[in-house]
């Protein structure tokens, strides 16, 4: 069985209702199992025992138009495709924080060059910018959507072939739970296979992992951090997903995030500053072997003027061979709109 996610165009407008449990269940007439919609039902995942994307597309697009009547435009990805998607930076992260929103808009296969070149021209200060990347069209609207002069319909037009458009917040959240989902059934393989035989395990408790991580990546001056350390605390497959600027947020792997903290490291000359990220409150939920840790933190460079930035970071976590591992963390910031919650305060 492999897993997938299918995006449907327009299944819940233009008069036509389909419910998610009714969805839930015409996918699983075609003896897809582990059906689920996420976030509205025009977002499905799934598995299935074909290895085609093609071939799947084809037989959900031909079984809801026999069943529903109506066609029903469909664009599967595997969980690597969808994590690539997730990941991937088509501007630049400020200009990202001052547009509206952040579209995906998928694809059946990449446009020729004429379509390309014709979307392109459709940019300007209004419609804001376009930019394709494999099978996929990344729309920054500057403006809310209603008052684009540019509608779907015209974007299908000109690009010569239908899509669906995903605000890039719904596909981080669809990449995320592919990603934790994954790291929770290989699990038990990957990490056999990276434990050290004769070694007795460590972190006994979802705490002393989490008490390791923010130990780990505090310095002072003239030392470095431990990265191999800090990646023997996670899953391979474990996902990270930050807050990088007011309204976007960014998923890393393991080694994505940790390349990201070392660029972050450089350029805030860590090494000769010293760098400090303490845990001000520490909340655990634990259920048999699976943990939720809730963390208010301020972080801080140590010869800086300024106030430490404070935020939360909600970590998930997983007992596997004796020993609790990190599955996922999902950070966000605090500020004057967003306080600390009642629960996490000293």
């Amino acid at each position: 069985m492999s897993r997938y996610v299918a995006f449907l165009r327009a299944i819940n407008v233009g008069g036509h209702v389909v419910k998610m449990d009714a969805l839930r269940r015409l996918f699983e007439a075609l003896d897809f199992s582990d059906v689920e919609t996420v976030i509205a039902s025009g977002n499905v995942i799934f598995d299935a025992t074909s290895k085609s994307s093609k071939a799947i597309e084809k037989r959900i697009e031909d079984h809801l138009q026999k069943k529903l009547g109506f066609p029903v435009e469909t664009f599967v990805r595997s969980p690597a495709e969808l994590t690539a998607v997730a990941k991937y930076q088509p501007f630049k992260a400020s200009e990202i924080a001052r547009a509206h929103v952040l579209y995906v808009g998928f694809l059946d296969d990449a446009p020729a060059a004429a379509a390309k070149k014709k979307v392109l021209a459709l940019a300007d200060d209004d419609e804001g910018d376009f930019h394709f990347h494999d099978r996929e069209l990344y729309w920054l609207r500057r403006k809310q959507f209603s008052e684009s002069k540019v509608t779907g319909n015209q974007l299908e037009r000109t690009l010569q072939m239908p899509t669906t458009l995903r605000n890039v917040t719904t596909v981080r959240k669809i990449a995320t739970k592919f990603a934790l989902a994954l790291a929770l059934v290989t699990a038990p393989l990957t990490i056999a296979r990276a434990q050290t035989p004769g070694v007795a395990p460590a972190y006994a408790t979802p705490e002393d992992v989490v008490r390791e991580l923010y130990r780990l990546v505090c310095v002072d001056v003239g030392q470095e951090s431990d990265w191999e350390a800090v990646r023997n605390l996670y899953l391979p497959q474990a996902v990270i997903v930050l807050r990088v600027s007011k309204d976007a947020s960014q998923v890393f792997d393991v080694q994505g995030w940790i390349d990201d903290f070392k660029t972050w490291d450089e350029k805030a000359r860590v090494k000769e500053r010293g760098f400090s990220e303490k845990i001000v409150t520490l909340k655990p939920r634990v259920f048999r072997d699976i943990a939720n840790v809730f963390v208010l933190y301020e972080a801080r460079i140590h010869d800086s003027d300024k106030p430490p930035t404070r935020g939360i970071d909600s970590i998930e976590l997983v007992k596997k061979d004796g020993r609790w591992w990190i599955a996922a963390i999902t950070n966000d910031l605090i500020n004057a709109d967003h306080p600390v919650p009642a629960e996490l305060r000293e």
